[in-house]
């Protein structure tokens, strides 16, 4: 027979005595696990790296740890603005800087020519998913079945590497094996650099998505469908446009059509998807926007992120399944 949730601390049966250590009105102490997957709003950064970075997916209730090269040689994390952690060693050093959407940035600064010219990533991904390479990306994609394509619920892209005078340097990306349980390795080969000009940046980036990112200025990005060239968003201004003088006209990052496809996607929710899954994956669609009108680098690339950051928290605050983002703020 079912037994109450809180047993006194002594009950008497038939004579028989029983003890608990729960108080009474305490529970059984079999309450959620405290490792239990839960959908992510934002990445979890590590006090200490080699716990990894736990970043969300577009999978509800679904994750991907991202294990830093070398961490159990790095120093604690030393926090910064907007919940950002450094890792130091000798070499090389680590900055994670988290999104609004789930996602993080990994810069991986390496100092001198002495410093090691391969780094290998740990991506620990969900039961049933698996890592596939796409040119310059990598996806997390769901194992496909009968009747049940793979679909892509997270993305790394791995577009830029420059060295202290700014100038690009060649990367090549690759998947290898990993002797642990779900996790493959994730390879970054980089290619020559002048002795002069150290310190050398490598950015990688980690959305939420549905799709493979653009990784390039000009890239288009993903085919979607296509939506009203009219339209606005709620959740802020619709385009972000930058820096411009006499010899740049200054890129545009047109944020409308994310902001229509964000209210396609708030309509199925909860039926077919989680809110936050669609608010997550609204922050890969704005980054992928500004990959596109402005590169992977410089003061326009991080002034729209920062816009698109924006526009994420605020649809995390104001939103909710059904409300419109295509029109005037209400």
């Amino acid at each position: 027979m079912p037994q109450p949730d809180s047993l006194p601390r002594d009950a008497f049966i038939g004579g028989a005595r029983t003890s608990t250590n729960s108080g009474l009105g305490m529970g059984n102490g079999m309450g959620r696990p405290l490792a239990e997957p839960r959908e992510r709003s934002v990445a979890a950064l590590p006090p200490i790296a080699s716990d990894g970075v736990h970043a969300a997916t577009a999978w509800p209730g679904k994750q991907v740890v991202i294990h830093l090269p070398n961490e159990r040689a790095l120093t604690a994390a030393n926090w910064g603005e907007g919940g950002a952690a450094a890792y130091g060693s000798g070499p090389v050093d680590y900055v994670v800087i988290p999104d609004a959407g789930g996602g993080a940035d990994i810069r991986m600064i390496r100092k001198t020519f002495i410093s090691p010219s391969d780094f290998t990533l740990g991506i620990r991904y969900p039961d049933g998913t698996h890592l596939r390479q796409a040119a310059q990306a990598v996806v997390v994609e769901t194992d496909a079945s009968p009747g049940k394509p793979a679909a892509i619920i997270g993305a790394l892209s791995i577009p830029d590497a420059r060295d202290g005078a700014g100038n690009p340097i060649s990367l090549t990306p690759s998947i290898g094996a990993s002797y642990l349980y779900q996790q493959s390795d994730l390879n970054l080969n980089v290619g020559e650099v002048g002795l002069l000009n150290f310190p050398v940046t490598i950015t990688v980036s980690y959305r939420p998505s549905t799709t493979s990112p653009a990784v390039a200025q000009g890239d288009p990005g993903p085919k979607r469908p296509p939506v009203a060239e009219d339209g606005q968003c709620a959740s802020g201004p619709p385009q972000f446009r930058g820096a411009t003088d006499d010899q740049n006209p200054g890129g545009m990052a047109d944020f409308v059509p994310s902001c229509a496809r964000l209210a396609a996607c708030m309509s199925a929710a909860p039926a077919h998807t989680s809110a936050l899954t669609c608010e997550n994956s609204f922050m890969a669609d704005l980054t992928n926007a500004c990959v596109t009108a402005f590169g992977h680098d410089g003061n326009d690339y991080e002034g729209c992120l920062a816009a698109a950051n924006g526009h994420t928290r605020w649809a995390k605050e104001n939103m909710t399944p059904g409300t419109p983002v295509v029109g005037g703020r209400t």
